[in-house]
Parts: C-alpha cells; structure tokens; sequence
C-alpha cells in the first residue's frame, strides 16, 4: 500500500484557497459543481475563499492566483480548472489523504484521449490509467493541473516564478506549465500522489465530460 508521511494532524480549521483559472465562459457542469462544493463548505463552516483569474495566459494566470492566495492565510492551494466536474465532498476526499501534494488523475477532452497522471518527468509518454494499490492512491511524477491540492509550504519552499514553459530538445515538444511546477515540487523534495479513487468521481468536460474510461491506449 502507498504510504503518504502525514503533512497534518487532522481536517479541522484547514483554510483553503481555491483557485480556478478561467479563459471566457465556464461550463454548466464546472458552475454546478462549484455551487454544490461551496454551499457544502458553508454549511460546515469551512474556511474557503475563493479566487478566479481571467485571461488567456495560463502561465501568467496560475502565478497570478498563487500570489493572490498566498497572501491569505490559507494553508491549501486548491486547483481546479473551469472545465471540470466534481463531487461535493473533495475538498475533505483530498484532505483525507493527508499530503502535501495531491491531485485528481482525469482524461484529456481531446484526441487520443490519454491519462493527465505522469510517471516519468523523462518520459511524458509514460502515463498511468489506473491504480494497481488497493488504496487507490500512486506515486506519480506529475498531473494535469485541473484538480490538484497544494499545502503552502511548497510554494514556500521553492523560487517564483512556480509555473512556467520548458522546450524539451529530447522529444522536440514544450513541456506545460503544470508538468513545469510538478519538476520544480520535485526538486525541493516533494512527492506528488495521485487519487485515482477520487477520479472516479471527476471528469474533463469539452465536447462531452471524459473520465479515464475513455482512454484510448
């Protein structure tokens, strides 16, 4: 079983940021979603804020939002895109896990669709559809940046600017600004986890709401 060093003690009084970085409109599932998350955290009186950036430099937008919610007092960056659909309870289902630095695997909403759970920062064709732990969490080298939960202290710990792009000379493609921060987590020392029993739960909306059923490999 994968075996998370525990980051915190327990899910009580955890102030999150939630962070949603949105280029125009956002989808109806994304808005329903949301609606549901913050009226649930309301109700339980969780400390949340939230933060949204508008524009169409997701590279300046996501260093925008993480100054934004690092000046708050939160303890958890949480990341989600505005083309995702989420249960209500993931703010606890992610807490649960206990780590630093976790996020949600889902599909690609273009073809071939493929997993966003990296195994290799060397080899970015190296990706995990699923989970061989009982558990249902894996070590991994990387994700797509739609739903991740980040403590603070990793922005702490490592220099801005977090996100950025990367030509990769070995494979003649650019490396995203997500794969960008995962490498920089890495280097400071910081394992990143995969929730693939959560993912059963999310989807990747575009033409229709992908899950990792829809992988094509």
């Amino acid at each position: 079983m994968v075996s998370v060093p525990s980051a915190y003690a327990n899910n009580d009084r955890q102030r999150i940021a939630l962070c949603v970085p949105v280029r125009d409109h956002v989808s109806v599932m994304f808005t329903r979603s949301l609606a549901n998350m913050m009226q649930k955290c309301g109700q339980e009186q969780k400390p949340v804020t939230l933060h949204m950036n508008y524009g169409s430099n997701i590279v300046s937008q996501r260093y925008e939002l993480a100054k934004e919610a690092l000046a708050t007092r939160a303890d958890f960056l949480l990341w989600i895109d505005s083309d995702m659909h989420f249960p209500s309870d993931l703010i606890d289902k992610l807490l649960n896990r206990k780590a630093k630095l976790i996020g949600v695997p889902y599909a690609t909403r273009v073809r071939p669709i493929r997993s966003t759970a990296f195994r290799s920062n060397l080899d970015y064709n190296a990706r995990l559809n699923n989970s061989v732990d009982p558990s249902g969490l894996e070590k991994v080298a990387g994700l797509g940046f739609g739903c991740v939960l980040i403590h603070r202290s990793i922005f702490e710990a490592t220099d801005a600017p977090w996100f950025g792009l990367k030509f990769d000379p070995s494979t003649a493609s650019v490396m995203g600004e997500d794969i960008y921060f995962f490498e920089k987590a890495a280097e400071a020392g910081f394992q990143c986890y995969a929730d693939f029993e959560l993912a059963k739960n999310v989807a990747h909306i575009g033409g229709k709401a992908y899950t990792l059923e829809d992988i094509e490999e």
